[in-house]
């Protein structure tokens, strides 16, 4: 089970990148700038989940903060999706995630 559910949760992070390039590339007016949101966007929230989030995390955040870290984080993943005109999606897509990550027990506040 733990396996699972760590996979799953590696399968959302990866899911918020992707779903924020596509979102970024739909987004951008012309043909040749959505380039740099298209791979910027992503970039940074990769950089962020780096420093703040990965289990070797440079500055880890913990407890309350880090609950609101991985829900904007992950919130940004679910938004692409409405962005992208598939609203329902986002929000299944959050709580899908939500479902995950209290499976895994990583958000308890006392951690």
């Amino acid at each position: 089970m733990k396996w699972t559910v760590l996979t799953l949760a590696f399968g959302f992070e990866l899911a918020v990148l992707g779903l924020t390039g596509v979102w970024a590339w739909e987004a951008s007016p012309g043909w040749l700038t959505p380039f740099v949101p298209a791979v910027g966007l992503p970039l940074v929230l990769a950089v962020l989940w780096g420093v703040f989030a990965s289990p070797k995390a440079r500055f880890p955040v913990r407890g309350a903060v880090r609950w609101v870290f991985e829900s904007l984080w992950f919130g940004a993943g679910g938004l692409a999706l409405a962005g992208l005109g598939f609203p329902w999606w986002g929000v299944a897509f959050w709580l899908l995630w939500l479902a995950n990550t209290l499976a895994r027990g990583t958000l308890d506040p006392g951690k």
